[in-house]
């Protein structure tokens, strides 16, 4: 399995686009693919067939796990990753924001 880790700095950067299309190329090329979104933030809904974290308040991750009284475990996130890496050739997972986006009090997406 090979993964494919896409990043953006901003709302609307094109992150889900991008990791849509590169889903539907790997897929016409015959592999199997899974895309994962780790930490969603902001939307009650995803497009995406995992996602660990799915958090209301529009903000980075580790400031709306905060306002929900919730905390986001890198652990867990590792976990739901090794899943679909044995069933699938791809894994894309859409990050939160950028890699330096934190996702707790000492963690980073990038991390």
């Amino acid at each position: 399995m090979k993964a494919i880790f896409i990043a953006g700095t901003d709302t609307r950067a094109g992150k889900t686009v991008v990791t849509g299309l590169l889903s539907k190329y790997l897929q016409s090329k015959g592999c199997s693919v899974i895309t994962q979104k780790w930490i969603n933030t902001g939307k009650k809904e995803h497009a995406h067939d995992s996602c660990v974290y799915q958090l209301k308040f529009a903000a980075s991750p580790h400031l709306s796990a905060r306002l929900e009284k919730k905390k986001i475990e890198k652990e867990k996130i590792k976990k739901n990753f090794k899943e679909a890496a044995r069933i699938s050739d791809f894994a894309i997972i859409e990050g939160t924001g950028g890699a330096l986006v934190p996702f707790n009090k000492n963690e980073l997406m990038i991390d």
